[in-house]
């Protein structure tokens, strides 16, 4: 695995332009200007297409960075259409705090199996010096 690895390709910045404009979608459903808001949601739904496309097929455009904030991209995406649809009064608000704890949940059971996993491989490892310095000991100790 590469130490240092290109962040600037087509599909971070396809990635970075539907971060940037979630909030502009947002805005254009409160504000209810349908039309530019359905245009832009296909245009952000066609990039998030796009950026996956190109990342599977040339290795070259896949990066590390774009595996972890394409999906952050596409739950604030949904999570601000969701909100701001309710805002606007054209999703039910129980339907919309189901939704948006939904997301929440998937966020902190992401948050705590990466921290699960991060504790396991230091104890692991603490586990695995602790024998490789018993092991040693012994053969010294037997040898002496």
């Amino acid at each position: 695995m590469p130490l240092k690895e290109n962040i600037f390709t087509i599909p971070n910045l396809l990635t970075l332009g539907r971060l940037t404009a979630t909030p502009f979608l947002g805005h254009l459903i409160v504000s209810k200007q349908y039309p530019a808001a359905l245009g832009l949601f296909m245009v952000a739904g066609v990039s998030d297409w796009l950026d996956g496309f190109i990342a599977r097929r040339y290795k070259t455009q896949s990066s590390v960075l774009g595996a972890v904030i394409d999906p952050v991209a596409d739950k604030f995406l949904i999570v601000t259409l969701t909100v701001c649809l309710a805002q606007a009064q054209l999703l039910p608000l129980p339907l919309a705090a189901l939704f948006v704890a939904r997301d929440a949940s998937f966020l902190a059971s992401a948050c705590f199996i990466r921290y699960k996993s991060l504790r396991l491989q230091g104890l692991a490892t603490v586990l695995l010096r602790f024998s490789t310095t018993r092991y040693v000991s012994e053969a010294c100790y037997l040898r002496g």
